[in-house]
């Protein structure tokens, strides 16, 4: 009885004083039931075993069950955004060692596994999504059609999370493309600490006008304390009343390196 495997490893836990080895003896081998022994360890606190449980169960299986949520979830919490990146990773199927995923947009964004890929949301300012029309690279780029309304802001409508150094040097890289952009200070790709508003840095403010695919640069040092960084897109107006924004805009190949 699946409802009944949480309370049967709390009496374990407390009967055995913490054996790991007497709840895994109690536990069939359903990647279901893997997973809640290891959200279930998660929760106190044995990290990396329940990361080693999951990581052992076959990655298709565990892709698509809200357990492997909600055990990332709780990596989340207790702050260990390493064992959070690796286990997603894993799941994921991310064979390559790049810091930011899917930075071409090619891969599918799941909505169910979405802490270290690409969270998309709408806006009332501009119509955000993947497009299969336009791509400097691949068959994809990330569209951002603005909707022609004043004081056009954009805040958490494109953003990822990535895994850090604390006090590393990095270099953001990516290409946007315009085409009839008319904007009082079009959009930036940002850089803050996960959990802070405030920018670590910048790229300067996408021009005006229609053009092909050109290159952004953000060099910066991540902060002392920033374990996990979001990089986003984002536009904010100057002033309480700003001209409307119109126009579309592209992205795509996004690539952070350490230097």
């Amino acid at each position: 009885d699946p409802e009944m495997l949480t309370p049967t490893l709390s009496l374990l836990w407390q009967a055995s004083d913490g054996k790991i080895e007497t709840l895994s003896a109690a536990v069939g081998p359903a990647p279901e039931s893997q997973l809640a022994l290891a959200q279930f360890l998660a929760e106190h606190e044995k990290f990396e075993v329940a990361v080693k449980i999951a990581n052992s169960l076959d990655r298709r299986a565990a892709l698509n069950l809200p357990e492997s949520g909600k055990l990332l979830d709780s990596l989340f919490s207790a702050g260990r955004i390493d064992l959070a990146s690796e286990l997603w990773r894993n799941l994921s199927g991310a064979e390559d060692q790049s810091l930011m995923w899917n930075g071409g947009f090619e891969t599918p964004i799941r909505s169910n596994l979405a802490q270290f890929d690409w969270n998309l949301s709408q806006s009332k300012y501009a119509k955000v999504g993947i497009t299969t029309a336009t791509a400097r690279t691949g068959q994809r780029s990330l569209k951002i059609s603005y909707n022609g309304i004043d004081t056009t802001t954009l805040n958490n409508e494109m953003r990822q999370l990535v895994k850090a150094r604390p006090g590393a040097r990095y270099t953001l890289t990516c290409y946007v493309k315009a085409e009839r952009l008319v904007t009082p200070g079009g959009p930036q790709v940002v850089v803050t600490s996960q959990g802070s508003e405030t920018p670590v840095a910048a790229s300067a403010a996408i021009e005006a006008g229609s053009y092909d695919w050109r290159l952004l640069t953000v060099d910066f040092v991540a902060p002392s304390n920033a374990h996990a960084l979001v990089i986003s897109i984002k536009q904010t107006p100057q002033f309480s009343y700003v001209d409307p924004t119109s126009g579309t805009v592209w992205f795509d190949d996004f690539v952070l390196t350490e230097r």
